[in-house]
């Protein structure tokens, strides 16, 4: 019922003009290494995706409500639109208004960038060996497709409260300008010198921190919008006895 409930939001309110074939909550438990967080440094959450089905036409993937939480502490994480592609060698990434928007094509090797935000560790720092970490999120998907997802986490000495200016890789694969390296999609390109171990990494070259387990999500074909509102209301009947009414007459 969470999902219907928050496409009739969408499908009455307006907000968008979308009609999400499934929409709710995935989850991913994982946990930090034993290597504790100074004060002042920056935990890079950050996660990718794989998209797989049968389609012709670009597919958009919507990520909203998402949030890290470990201990006390709960991290928002940005909105983000994911554009795929069904054909060519693109991958572009924006930063606005706390929200990720990417174009990429979906034959391109390996991962596609999802999402990601900076946690400045307050004073006292973060001890490690944190369990549980769970980051959860609600997805909005607009056509047949499945999705398959991961999360990370980094530790930097020197960040960027400003993400645009993070110049983010969007893709694993090493042939999108001007990304033109093997860094997994997720890094922090600006920044890569800053690393350190802590959170899911070991500094060095993990420039995004070692992935947690994998979440799927689905959706399928996307339901007439009026009769999805009516079943999910429960106003099904009510809504066949008017059409039949004007059927007859």
């Amino acid at each position: 019922m969470l999902g219907r409930n928050i496409a009739i939001g969408i499908l009455i309110g307006g907000a968008t003009s979308v009609a999400f074939g499934q929409n709710g909550t995935s989850s991913i438990i994982s946990n930090f290494n034993g290597t504790s967080i100074a004060a002042g440094n920056t935990i890079w959450f950050n996660s990718v995706l794989k998209l797989s089905g049968s389609y012709s036409s670009p597919v958009t993937v919507y990520l909203r409500n998402a949030s890290v939480s470990f201990g006390s502490t709960t991290v928002d994480i940005p909105d983000a639109d994911i554009t795929f592609l069904p054909t060519g060698t693109t991958g572009t990434i924006s930063f606005g208004a706390n929200k990720w928007t990417e174009t990429v094509s979906n034959p391109l090797s390996g991962n596609k960038f999802l999402s990601g935000a900076g946690y400045v560790v307050p004073s006292g720092g973060i001890s490690g060996g944190q369990n549980p970490v769970t980051w959860s999120a609600q997805f909005l998907l607009e056509s047949d497709v499945d999705l398959q997802w991961q999360w990370a986490a980094a530790v930097y000495t020197s960040f960027s409260t400003d993400l645009g200016s993070l110049d983010v890789k969007p893709v694993d694969a090493n042939s999108v300008t001007p990304w033109m390296n093997s860094d997994h999609a997720g890094t922090p390109e600006s920044f890569k010198s800053s690393v350190i171990g802590g959170a899911r990494g070991g500094g060095g070259s993990n420039f995004t921190g070692s992935y947690s387990g994998t979440a799927s999500v689905h959706a399928g074909p996307v339901p007439e919008p009026l009769s999805f509102v009516a079943l999910t209301l429960g106003i099904a009947p009510l809504v066949r006895r008017k059409r039949a009414k004007r059927n007859c007459c």
